[in-house]
């Protein structure tokens, strides 16, 4: 020790709340479309600001020419979340959604598997761009049949890449309407059995107006609208709470912009206006699982009714927030607990069992790296982590764990009693 180095000092760190750049706001596209002059069919580009996509011709032109919407949502997307990073492909405008999905394709696989996306991607959207309307005989009741045969591709597309520790929060397919379709006989998207897949048929009706395509579902806008969100948020949430530096000061965050023309009103992938369905028929796109925009009375602005997925609603996975929240803790905790494969275990001498030095060793790890959700206000509390002692990691090698973590809760509907009352009467 030197005698005349005077009082010790450190340097706390951790006490201003920053935090590394977070993947959460990463996001795949997948669209079909023509090559552009940078980019080719089938590869992957990586964008932080729509300048990226002009700078390999995919502009105003490019969909204007090319009859598509591509440019489209990728300005959507960093309109909503100009934090956002995107990664974009395109396919061949005449690939079908199931084609694209396909769990063992060259292109949605690809994009969520290929060493240029490092496995950052969160959320991918799918759009389709087809020449034409497609004809009334591809339609299953109302809805195109495609999407119905891509929506279990999705999924086991998820749990493939699942098994390779590749977890996707949610595939948002483009979900396109017949002009003729009936709410009433549209099929129950709760009965897919897809619990990381959903169908978003929301339109702009300007873009209906500008582009005369009454066949085309705003997937971008709500990539946007899902990345910008913490994992725990619904997409139908009328406030978030990391808003973009422009927003911020208000108390809604809505997909209605007054300056850029954004959904000043909303319609159906078909055209059918907002304000043109009953109650009952927006009741029954809620109960059947479809994810589309409307109006608040009362309220200005335009939201997206709810965050379904393509799964039971008694399912603990049926909001695309119970899918980002999993996923996540599972990150945290896999990421945490990896450098302590193939390591020395503890065991207690007498018992040959695990020591409690080594039980709690593997509790703190595991409860940090998920407590900085918490830390996020993404759960309630701090998650819990349970190791059972007596386990012969000598004999099997393995060690067995839970942990358990509590869902923040999303107000899906306010009861209140409003009445009137006499203080004269006693």
């Amino acid at each position: 020790m030197n005698e005349f180095q005077g009082p010790l000092i450190s340097k706390p760190r951790g006490r201003l709340g920053r935090r590394n750049p977070s993947a959460d706001g990463t996001i795949g596209l997948v669209a079909g479309g023509v090559a552009a002059t940078g980019l080719a069919l089938g590869a992957i580009l990586r964008l932080i600001q729509p300048e990226d996509a002009e700078a390999v011709g995919i502009n105003a032109a490019y969909d204007a020419n090319n009859n598509v919407l591509v440019y489209h949502h990728i300005r959507r997307i960093f309109h909503y979340n100009p934090d956002a990073t995107l990664y974009l492909m395109l396919a061949p405008q005449a690939a079908s959604l199931a084609t694209i999905c396909n769990p063992t394709g060259d292109y949605l696989r690809k994009l969520l598997q290929d060493d240029a996306t490092k496995g950052e991607i969160r959320k991918a959207g799918v759009v389709l761009n087809p020449v034409a309307a497609p004809a009334a005989g591809e339609y299953t009741t109302g809805l195109l049949s495609d999407v119905l045969t891509a929506i279990p591709q999705a999924q086991a597309l998820v749990v493939a890449l699942a098994a390779s520790a590749i977890y996707i929060d949610n595939i948002m397919l483009g979900g396109i309407l017949s002009p003729t379709a009936s709410v009433a006989t549209l099929p129950n998207l709760r009965a897919s059995a897809s619990e990381n897949v959903s169908v978003c048929i929301a339109a702009d009706p300007a873009v209906l107006l500008a582009t005369g395509r009454a066949y085309y579902a705003e997937v971008g806008s709500a990539l946007g609208m899902l990345s910008i969100r913490k994992v725990s948020e619904c997409l139908g949430s009328v406030d978030i709470a990391r808003k973009p530096e422009a927003a911020k000061g208000k108390d809604t965050y809505p997909l209605t912009s007054t300056a850029t023309g954004y959904f000043l009103s909303a319609a159906l992938s078909n055209g059918k206006p907002f304000g043109a369905l009953f109650e009952a028929e927006k009741a029954a796109l809620g109960t059947k699982g479809y994810i589309y925009a409307g109006r608040f009375q009362g309220l200005d602005g335009v939201y997206f009714n709810e965050s379904h997925t393509c799964t039971e609603a008694a399912s603990d996975y049926a909001y695309i927030e119970d899918n980002g929240v999993w996923n996540k803790a599972t990150r945290n905790l896999r990421e945490a607990l990896l450098p302590v494969l193939r390591g020395e275990v503890d065991v207690d001498a007498a018992t040959g069992f695990l020591s409690g030095g080594q039980v709690a060793y593997y509790q703190a790890k595991g409860a940090k790296a998920v407590g900085t959700m918490a830390a996020a206000k993404e759960i309630s509390g701090e998650p819990v982590v349970r190791i059972e002692p007596s386990q012969n990691v000598v004999g099997t090698g393995t060690v067995k764990m839970s942990l358990a973590y509590v869902r923040r809760g999303i107000l899906r509907q306010l009861e209140a009693e409003v009445g009137a009352i006499n203080p004269a009467a006693g």
